[in-house]
């Protein structure tokens, strides 16, 4: 059999679960998650060279998830060929797949997609999913999001408008939204008959002008991106009418999503994951995020790593991808900050359901040389410094509608002023295809710092008032 007729087997079969686990109620749920968790951690102390020492003080027999040690991002990537629990994968062959952009939603080792995190919290890392991961997070979406988000009224307008995508993200980096799109594509998927990649770093006129010739049913994007595109369809040079809106990779505050809806007039979707777990929860059509916890386990603690109770904010959330087995996650400290709600939701579902603070960004408005302002979508610098090679951790701050400052740490190793080369050019080429040449690009003294709670970097921001 081949790949893509196994993962759409194993989809088919997953789906299915998804149904009968909501029908059954919170007991079928908690049953599922019980059962992945024990063969997860079974499957971890036998194939990961670093889980077998790591819970080797745990005792044997059924798992307490309360006693496994919490693991971070920076402690499994400098375990990486430790961690993984496929011999033949090693972080030098990966970071050389990876050091391709053309690379993104290609299969590595012909069995694995890759992709990588934003480095929010100092530490990119490299992330393999298998295909029983991408198995479970396209069943989740077709079985419990789409149901959520698509009604009769939505069913109405795609049959009588067509169903077309546009998928407003980053490009040129393995990033998940890119490589899930491109992989679907790339083997063939009804997907790339239907949907057009929009790149985030892209002159905002020229987004716009794709999306007025695509005339998209569907818009997918960050909450920023959606910000950015219903200011441009207020001020009528966007004109397009889109049946579904899809936010996901940034928090989606009420004034933000008011504006959005306003402009539109559609309710926007959101999504919470992140790449380490993906599709975690999905929001219903009373605006509430569930949480796929047959699937995922987030556990909202305090700064002492001790639980929280529903209805308290998190200092930070513990998550178990239940997917992934071939670089297991088992609490693993996102640094996201969460309130799992107390009471149940007027949608009926037995999953529980959540609230999510943080990893919001803003919209950057410069001036240009003529004194007319250019926005700048945060995701569209974000992406191509991210990629710098030498470059550890960074902060990109405008202090002035002609100013960005830049704070940067170097990997180990690396000079400083070369990395620094690097970050500016790239940088500069970004602001000169949105014409803003006059920008003064700022190289601080300050290393990058965390600005929550959480520890959590804030990678890009606007300090005054546009």
């Amino acid at each position: 059999m081949q790949s893509t007729d196994l993962v759409g087997f194993r989809t088919l079969v997953l789906i299915r679960d998804a149904w009968r686990a909501t029908r059954g109620g919170e007991e079928a749920i908690r049953a599922r998650q019980h059962d992945r968790l024990e063969k997860l951690v079974a499957f971890a102390r036998a194939r990961s060279r670093f889980y077998r020492k790591h819970y080797q003080a745990l005792p044997d027999g059924p798992v307490d998830l309360s006693r496994i040690p919490i693991v971070t991002k920076s402690e499994l990537m400098a375990r990486f060929d430790d961690w993984v629990t496929d011999p033949d994968i090693t972080k030098a062959a990966v970071e050389d797949f990876v050091a391709d952009p053309s690379h993104a939603g290609q299969q590595y080792l012909d069995r694995y997609t890759v992709w990588m995190t934003s480095g929010s919290t100092g530490t990119p890392a490299i992330l393999l999913q298998d295909e029983r991961a991408i198995a479970a997070m396209t069943a989740l979406g077709i079985a419990r999001a789409a149901p959520a988000w698509i009604g009769a009224s939505e069913v109405r307008a795609f049959l009588s408008r067509g169903v077309r995508g546009a998928l407003v993200f980053a490009t040129g980096g393995h990033f998940m939204a890119l490589s899930m799109a491109q992989r679907a594509m790339h083997q063939g998927s009804w997907l790339k008959n239907i949907a057009k990649i929009v790149s985030v770093t892209t002159p905002v006129p020229e987004i716009v002008a794709e999306l007025n010739d695509l005339d998209p049913t569907i818009v997918a994007s960050y909450a920023s991106g959606h910000m950015l595109l219903a200011e441009e369809q207020a001020a009528g040079r966007l004109m397009i009418d889109p049946v579904l809106l899809l936010s996901t990779g940034e928090s989606l505050p009420p004034e933000r999503r008011r504006r959005i809806e306003a402009m539109f007039k559609r309710s926007i979707r959101e999504t919470y994951g992140a790449s380490e777990i993906q599709i975690a929860a999905f929001e219903c059509r009373h605006g509430r995020l569930h949480v796929n916890a047959d699937w995922v386990i987030l556990e909202p603690v305090d700064e002492d790593n001790r639980p929280v109770p529903p209805g308290k904010p998190s200092h930070t959330v513990l998550a178990t991808s239940l997917a992934n087995r071939v670089q297991p996650i088992i609490r693993y400290d996102l640094g996201d900050r969460i309130t799992l709600l107390p009471d149940a939701c007027e949608c009926g579902s037995p999953l529980p359901a959540i609230r999510v603070d943080g990893r919001t960004d803003e919209i950057l408005t410069f001036r240009n040389k003529d004194g007319d302002p250019v926005n700048v979508l945060p995701t569209a610098l974000a992406a191509t410094v991210t990629e710098t090679p030498g470059l550890h951790r960074y902060q990109l701050i405008r202090t002035a509608p002609d100013r960005l400052v830049v704070r940067f740490e170097p990997e180990p190793g690396w000079v400083a002023d070369t990395v620094w080369t690097s970050v500016e050019r790239v940088i500069r080429d970004v602001l000169r295809t949105n014409n803003l040449e006059n920008v003064v690009v700022e190289r601080s003294c300050d290393a990058p710092t965390p600005i929550s709670r959480s520890g959590k970097l804030r990678q890009v921001w606007s300090e005054p008032a546009s």
